[in-house]
């Protein structure tokens, strides 16, 4: 019984001496909680998204990021998800999006504003690309649990 008392508080201080996705996770801490990311083609053209990240948030990141997402084309309406650990999503951001319509080019959309972490979102958030046009307009919002942080646009 000696024992038992000994090595069950020694593995719960393990678990919370700074192993983020240990053992035994905290709840409502948000370490453990992934980030996702939602890339959504809203509009009335094919896109090909170039969406960069970078599991730093400084200015190199911004200027040079590391990674992208290899998404491919997104016809109207459809959308793809990805999930982050936390300490994977530093800056985020949509690059030179190529934009379509029935099957000609017809640009490319501005690189859109850079999401931080800790300044935009942080670990259990909700982020959303998304990709809207019609006709003469398209533009990409971005949105952070539902509140538009961010935009560009194309034309």
């Amino acid at each position: 019984m000696k024992r038992v008392t000994i090595a069950l508080p020694a593995m719960v201080l393990m678990g919370l001496g700074g192993c983020i996705n240990g053992v035994f996770p905290i709840p409502g801490i948000g370490f453990d909680e992934p980030i996702a990311v939602e890339v959504f083609n809203n509009s009335d053209f094919d896109v090909v998204p170039d969406i960069r990240f970078d599991p730093d948030n400084d200015l190199l990141a911004l200027q040079d990021p590391r990674e992208f997402l290899d998404i491919g084309s997104l016809i109207p309406g459809e959308f793809i998800e990805f999930e982050f650990d936390c300490d994977r999503l530093g800056t985020i951001f949509s690059d030179e999006t190529e934009v379509y319509f029935l099957g000609e080019f017809i640009g490319l959309a501005e690189p859109s504003d850079a999401l931080q972490f800790g300044d935009a979102f942080t670990c259990g958030d909700f982020i959303q690309i998304e990709f809207i046009g019609v006709d003469d307009f398209f533009e990409i919002v971005l949105r952070v649990n539902g509140v538009v942080v961010g935009s560009s646009a194309l034309f």
